[in-house]
């Protein structure tokens, strides 16, 4: 067993909001090995993941090696062979409307990046086979968890795989969650063994980023929080927290749908407005959209008093310092003075 102070002193190359910003699904590794003491430091950091009354369900095998080449070479040869999978948990992927799209969206930005064309059935079918190739990644995790468990309990190993990937890019490695992993769970059980019924819920690849892989360019967006807290907006509405404020800071961007009186932004302002008492939610603009009339909607002080405006391809830079001074600096009317003068001077040029 490898002693947990023997790994303190290995550090991450990323604060945890960078790590966020920065975490994407990567589809081609270098044959590179993770130092020992680096890999059992991350597993380390993951195992301190939240769980329902504290049961960490979570049950992982990692493969490398011979091993890895083993299990690869036979899920390559199954999904090639048109072998049906028999996964322990049933696969519901019947998106529709916005998920659909975004579904639609992320597949046509990845496979347009490795140049399968609509119709390139050949190239299509390659493409599921890099999954089983596991991307050339040095590594595979399986986590599954115990078959007493239902969905519930499941979520507890969703956050824990959140950690354990937010926490590998922290420290300079990449993953890709792989749901395709749970095709062939048998296959797993024998490989490592697994005598407790243990059920696999799905895989995650990681290693060092192949920059060269073309798929590695691929870049998916994420909706304005206007889109997914609508809480938010509901209590807003109910006049929760009008008279102090509630939130440290928000961040969020333009619905192109919709009209910018309509963005979250100036639905939370009118609410403000409504006591006397309450101060204006610091607020991070991100968006492509930088044209000079939003700009000005959001920058007025009278009007959006917005603390940052930043551009969507390069806010990661100035994310983390932005925050700090927001929420630990006490420094939005400051901010928000300071980009608006900015801006005035910019109209006058």
């Amino acid at each position: 067993m490898v002693d947990v102070a023997d790994n303190l002193g290995v550090g991450p190359d990323l604060s945890l909001i960078d790590a966020v910003y920065a975490r994407r699904s990567v589809r081609g590794y270098l044959d590179k090995e993770v130092p020992q003491n680096v890999l059992n430091r991350i597993f380390e950091i993951a195992q301190q993941s939240p769980s329902n009354c504290n049961v960490q369900p979570w049950k992982v095998y990692v493969a490398s090696g011979e091993l890895k080449e083993r299990l690869r070479k036979q899920m390559v040869e199954n999904t090639a062979g048109a072998v049906p999978p028999n996964p322990d948990y049933e696969y519901r992927g019947d998106f529709a409307d916005e998920y659909r799209t975004r579904q639609v969206e992320c597949a046509v930005a990845l496979y347009s990046k490795m140049g399968i064309e609509r119709g390139d059935k050949e190239g299509r079918m390659r493409a599921v086979l890099r999954n089983f190739e596991f991307f050339d990644a040095p590594y595979i995790a399986f986590i599954g968890m115990n078959p007493n468990f239902g969905t519930t309990v499941a979520i507890d190993v969703g956050m824990w795989a959140q950690t354990l990937m937010l926490t590998m890019v922290a420290f300079g490695l990449y993953s890709c969650p792989m749901g395709t992993m749970r095709n062939y769970p048998d296959m797993v059980r024998e490989a490592f063994d697994i005598q407790d019924g243990t059920k696999i819920l799905f895989g995650i690849s990681f290693g060092y980023e192949d920059p060269e892989v073309p798929a590695n360019e691929t870049r998916t967006t994420r909706d304005p929080i206007s889109t997914n807290a609508l809480e938010v907006i509901r209590q807003y509405n109910r006049g929760y927290g009008l008279r102090t404020n509630r939130l440290s800071c928000v961040i969020t961007g333009w619905n192109s749908y919709k009209k910018p009186r309509d963005q979250l932004l100036f639905k939370m302002r009118s609410q403000e407005k409504r006591s006397p008492l309450r101060g204006p939610t610091p607020v991070i603009i991100i968006t492509e959209d930088h044209r000079l009339d939003l700009r000005q909607l959001a920058l007025d002080p009278m009007d959006g008093y917005v603390a940052a405006y930043l551009h969507a391809d390069d806010f990661q830079k100035h994310i983390s310092d932005i925050l700090h001074k927001i929420v630990f600096g006490n420094r939005a009317h400051e901010m928000n003075s300071i980009a608006y003068a900015k801006l005035q001077r910019e109209q006058d040029e």
